[in-house]
């Protein structure tokens, strides 16, 4: 049996949960040779990617800046679309994965079968008025030969907003690749909340930033420190100076390693979502 995959979330990730997903599911594809795949990939800036032993992607516009870059970069990226058609076409594969939602494959699928995994219904509780992608999701789900749902939770929110049969939904639970026998120390705050990944919208984080002025208060040695995400916003910046929190509140990037040893030593871990795919909290 041999699986294609396709370039899409590569494209459009640097770093992100989805990213690391597929690099992992590949990576021991690869490790242990019990299934055939190809990743149809020419160009990326994807971290995982980096030191990858079974691709080696172009990736030599990253952390570079001159006139003329993005445009480039956009002529790259549509150059592995084309690449992951001409895969298509080639036809040499039993079974494809996309990696994201662009409905661009189903011309060139020949009657192949394909399997999608889903992580949330995010976009169709929240963002709603982004209708062309919520459009194209569902008709992946729906044209699908199989579905992978990462949770049960998952699986009933798809079967909410979705007329599919429920058998065709497979739940296959993610697990952590944190080893915590490999810590490797970083210098933190002695008394820190700990805050990981993305912070904007449903992630609720400016909300919980306000109820952090009353803890502050209260415990003069509490700390924050948010790993992962982008860059504090302009926003962000703001709350921060306007209150004083300059030397409380902190954001950096750290290893897996490092983030082990993070969550390890944290006073507790903050998670204000309102929603994941996990159906937490």
């Amino acid at each position: 049996m041999k699986i294609l995959y396709d370039h899409q979330i590569f494209n459009g990730q640097i770093y992100g949960g989805i990213s690391r997903y597929f690099y992992n599911l590949i990576n021991n594809f690869y490790i242990n040779k019990d299934v055939n795949f190809k990743l149809s990939l020419i160009y990326s800036q994807n971290f995982y990617l980096k030191n990858s032993i079974f691709i080696k992607p172009l990736s030599f516009l990253q952390d570079k800046k001159f006139k003329g870059r993005d445009r480039l970069l956009n002529y790259f990226l549509e150059i592995n679309k084309l690449n992951s058609i001409y895969n298509l076409k080639l036809n040499k594969f039993n079974i494809f994965h996309p990696t994201e939602y662009d409905p661009y494959f189903l011309a060139y699928l020949d009657n192949k079968p394909y399997v999608l995994t889903v992580y949330d219904m995010i976009h169709e509780l929240f963002y709603k008025e982004n209708k062309k992608y919520i459009e194209n999701k569902k008709e992946l789900i729906l044209k699908a030969s199989k579905i992978i749902a990462i949770s049960q939770n998952t699986k009933k929110d798809i079967l909410k907003f979705i007329d599919v049969p429920e058998d065709k939904i497979d739940v296959t639970y993610l697990a952590s690749d944190l080893n915590i026998g490999l810590q490797k120390k970083v210098n933190l705050p002695e008394n820190y909340l700990l805050f990981v990944g993305n912070r904007d919208g449903y992630k609720n984080f400016e909300i919980f930033l306000k109820s952090l002025l009353i803890l502050f208060k209260k415990y003069e040695n509490l700390t924050l420190v948010c790993v992962g995400g982008a860059a504090f916003t302009s926003k962000e910046l703001d709350f921060i100076y306007e209150n004083n929190l300059v030397k409380k509140i902190f954001h950096m990037y750290l290893s897996d390693n490092q983030l082990s040893y993070a969550y390890s030593h944290a006073l507790t871990v903050i998670f204000p979502s309102l929603y994941e795919g996990f159906g937490i909290p």
